[in-house]
């Protein structure tokens, strides 16, 4: 027995307490995007077999280019490589 001896319960716990300190800061190495309570992430898709018709401003079905689809708030999200994530500030006019 060696000089400091802890519960086998207490390597997980403080594996997972680590993580969720250090994750805001190590996620954009494994493609983890932190989107906070007052933001929203904008997804534009680099790469595709389907490119975007012409006239049309947003990929509605998969095709490259930015999507209609966006990243909730307050969430956490697994990025690919061949997609790009913009964080930005969505907020409301507390005057009215």
């Amino acid at each position: 027995m060696g000089l400091l001896s802890f519960p086998a319960w207490v390597y997980p716990v403080g594996g997972i307490v680590l993580l969720f300190i250090f994750l805001p800061r190590i996620g954009w190495v494994a493609g983890l995007i932190v989107i906070g309570e007052r933001e929203v992430g904008i997804i534009t898709k680099k790469f595709s077999s389907r490119n975007l018709p012409a006239g049309r401003l947003i990929a509605l079905n998969g095709e490259a280019g930015l999507q209609a689809d966006t990243l909730p708030p307050a969430g956490i999200s697994v990025i690919f490589l061949a997609v790009q994530c913009k964080k930005r500030a969505c907020g409301y006019d507390s005057a009215g």
